[in-house]
């Protein structure tokens, strides 16, 4: 399956929804609530070149020591400052997301890793 172009970055949403369309047909008590209590997180690997990324601005002490280790790495992309990319098209192009601490709040990031 690692091939499928079905659980290709571009084909999971459609993969979803066919997966949970089967499911509710097979399981009729998944019906009761649509699916509402039941949580999934599926994350995989496939298409994805880099092995990490991180954007934001060197504003903690630990930004400034991830940017030294991993400023030449080609395999893990950190930035500071704009994007010469959109945002999402890092995320999607990654198989980790970091989430670093720094001074602000940072709760949307992990909703941006989720998605």
């Amino acid at each position: 399956m690692r091939h499928d172009k079905r659980v290709s970055v571009g084909g999971i949403p459609d993969f979803v929804r066919s997966y949970v369309f089967n499911i509710s047909q097979k399981y009729p008590y998944w019906n009761r609530t649509g699916g509402t209590d039941h949580f999934y997180l599926a994350c995989h690997s496939i298409g994805r070149k880099n092995l990490a990324f991180f954007a934001g601005a060197i504003n903690s002490p630990v930004r400034k020591k991830l940017l030294e280790v991993w400023k030449n790495d080609s395999k893990i992309y950190v930035h500071f400052g704009r994007l010469p990319t959109p945002y999402s098209d890092e995320l999607l192009g990654c198989k980790f997301f970091l989430h670093v601490k720094g001074f602000e709040v940072n709760t949307a990031r992990i909703g941006d890793a989720l998605y």
